[in-house]
């Protein structure tokens, strides 16, 4: 049985938060009638929660009712230890009917910790009766004995020019060397040479064979985390930077909303998701399309929806 969602997520310095709407699974916790139903009776027809058929565009959205989930993270003082609470809104309907599973309730406390030094740990309890807990390392392949990768050059950067507080920094790509590790070392040499006051955002801009290729905006906050060495990940950064494109005719849906003092970044995210785990069917696929709209403000609260 598949599900839809809406949700808006906000972060403001330590606390991170998220609330969503769902139908399908989502809304088996039956919190409220489904509001599009008076829209159209189309939405309020009832889901097959026992159908082994995948569902289709024709039934997303329906359903009698709505379900609510959210959670939120709160970054402790202690580096990279985080405590987490969450909401869900999947009360396993189809499984309840199927196989009388019995789940456990349906929040989660726990909490999360993030270490420098390749280990990632986690412990939690769901309702008050199952807890889990997760240990993960990691490594770089690079580091490998049989490893026969070369050090990159730590030096990629081939000029800077500052503009009012945004610092413009020319970076040079390799054929043989992923674009975010050659970002890396041009932060590395930022942080090394500039003080916090000296500078706002940066841009990153990729240049090779004497091509440029779209600017990459990183927020200054973002780059005083890792200078502090707080608690950040490559992948927050990435969700917080700002990718400018120089064609006027992609930019069309920014520029008719900042008219409108509306600034958003827009996205279309479509995904496929396969899991191998399944006791019935073996394999089962997913797909989701996800329209996300983000917005960062000077002060580093950071708006979004999807």
């Amino acid at each position: 049985m598949s599900g839809e969602f809406i949700t808006l997520s906000k972060r403001y310095k330590n606390i991170d938060a998220t609330l969503g709407i769902g139908w399908g699974r989502y809304g088996t916790a039956d919190h409220f009638d489904n509001p599009l139903k008076g829209i159209s009776n189309h939405f309020g027809k009832n889901r097959n929660f026992d159908s082994e058929e995948a569902n289709s565009a024709n039934n997303w959205f329906t359903g009698d009712s709505i379900g609510l989930f959210g959670g939120i993270e709160y970054f402790l003082p202690y580096d990279g230890l985080s405590l987490k609470l969450d909401y869900g809104a999947d009360h396993y309907s189809a499984e309840k009917q199927q196989f009388g599973f019995e789940p456990a309730a349906p929040w989660s406390i726990g909490l999360a910790y993030n270490s420098k030094h390749n280990i990632n740990a986690a412990i939690a309890m769901q309702g008050t009766a199952k807890v889990m807990a997760r240990l993960s390392m990691h490594t770089d392949p690079k580091n490998w004995s049989l490893s026969s990768r070369e050090t990159p050059p730590q030096d990629t950067v081939i000029g800077i020019t500052q503009e009012g507080k945004t610092l413009h920094t020319l970076v040079s790509i390799e054929d043989d060397i992923p674009t975010p590790q050659e970002y890396g070392q041009a932060l590395k040499r930022i942080i090394e040479h500039y003080e916090e006051d000296d500078f706002g955002d940066i841009a990153l801009i990729p240049t090779s064979n004497g091509l440029r290729g779209p600017t990459t905006k990183l927020s200054k906050n973002d780059v005083e985390k890792l200078r502090d060495k707080t608690s950040i990940s490559a992948e927050e950064i990435w969700q917080n930077s700002e990718f400018i494109v120089t064609d006027k005719k992609q930019k069309f849906s920014g520029y008719f909303l900042s008219q409108h003092g509306i600034n958003f970044d827009l996205s279309l995210d479509i995904r496929t998701d396969l899991s191998l785990s399944e006791e019935d069917t073996g394999i089962l696929y997913r797909n989701a399309l996800i329209l996300l709209a983000k917005n960062t403000h000077n002060n580093g609260i950071i708006h979004g929806a999807a």
